[in-house]
């Protein structure tokens, strides 16, 4: 349970970073919003809101947006979304599907929280360029959960592969030892 309060403890840092980021950094590219600004004119606040609302819609805001201060942000979400799934992940591991002995595997725990907040990311990106239709969503999580079977197919294999070794192994350490010990005998 070591790695989940790790996990835990590296959410909490990098959420309060995130927050802290988010608040300091602006998203917005300030000549391209001053230009739009003065193309368009747009004197309200309601009137850069429909702007920005339809900028979303047809998917031109990216042209609005700091890309360098949205990439900083990116990162930093990634690191808090994997974080935080994976403490989760720990936690119903260890509660639900292994033994008190056992302990919840890191390695699993990580790969689903990465590809869960890529997952995030990818859905968020395609909601900024007006791409958020429902096929694309579905054949992402499509390609979400077959990625993540192709893992465990992988590792499934790898894994089934070395018990073996290791039972071969076994078993010539195990003829060994009674080679040993009958020429021991008859000494």
């Amino acid at each position: 349970m070591k790695s989940a309060l790790y996990s835990l403890i590296i959410a909490i840092v990098f959420a309060g970073i995130l927050f802290y980021l988010v608040g300091s950094l602006s998203p917005w590219n300030n000549s391209a919003v001053d230009l739009a600004v003065e193309r368009f004119g747009l004197l309200t606040n309601e009137d850069f809101k429909d702007f920005i609302a339809q900028s979303v819609r047809e998917g031109t805001i990216i042209n609005l947006l700091d890309v360098k201060n949205l990439i900083i942000l990116s990162v930093v979400a990634l690191v808090t979304i994997t974080s935080a799934f994976s403490t989760i992940h720990f936690f119903l591991d260890k509660l639900f599907f292994k033994k008190f002995y056992e302990k919840p595997s890191v390695f699993n725990a990580v790969r689903r929280g990465i590809l869960f907040s890529l997952l995030a990311e990818t859905l968020v990106i395609l909601r900024l360029l007006g791409s958020f239709e429902l096929y694309i969503v579905v054949g992402c999580v499509i390609l979400a959960i077959l990625i993540e079977l192709l893992f465990v197919m992988i590792v499934g294999k790898k894994g089934e592969e070395k018990a073996k070794r290791r039972e071969s192994e076994a078993e010539k350490g195990n003829l060994e030892k009674e080679v040993g010990m009958a020429e021991n005998s008859t000494k």
